[in-house]
């Protein structure tokens, strides 16, 4: 006899919940822990991972490639029941690496960098009205930018 009082057993959300995470393996980060962990997308680690795959293929095949990135994420991948896993001491080796590369260093220096700053409106103030009108937008545009940059040419 099952009362309303009496906890059940099964839990549906915990159930919908368990089916769609990726399971937790010890030691290692998922795609999704390992992108954080390196700055990146999850795609362009995938790129990554897929290029370090290749220059691994090419060394069975004979051709040399000499790239320690792609050689330290190539082990520390690993693909277990169709997800993807990445060994954390080797994984931690390659961000060190790669977060040390100019180029890297460039694009991330770049993407914090803003444009200049570009007048986005011209006109003409003849009258008193239009002085009111301008006093009116600024004031608005003040509440909701909260800083304004003006600049006046006579």
């Amino acid at each position: 006899m099952v009362t309303s009082k009496m906890k059940k057993l099964f839990d549906p959300t915990i159930s919908r919940k368990t089916k769609r995470q990726q399971p937790r393996m010890v030691g290692y980060y998922t795609t999704i822990e390992a992108a954080e962990k390196l700055g990146v997308d999850p795609a362009t680690l995938r790129y990554r991972r897929d290029t370090a795959d290749a220059t691994a293929y090419w060394d069975m095949l004979g051709i040399e490639c000499k790239d320690t990135l792609a050689h330290l994420l190539n082990t520390s991948h690993l693909r277990q029941d169709s997800y993807h896993y990445y060994e954390k001491k080797a994984f931690n080796k390659f961000v060190k690496l790669y977060n040390q590369r100019p180029k890297v260093k460039a694009a991330r220096a770049r993407r914090l960098r803003f444009p200049d700053k570009a007048a986005v409106t011209t006109f003409e103030i003849a009258s008193n009205e239009q002085i009111a009108q301008l006093a009116k937008v600024l004031q608005t545009l003040h509440r909701v930018q909260g800083q304004l940059t003006v600049m006046v040419s006579v």
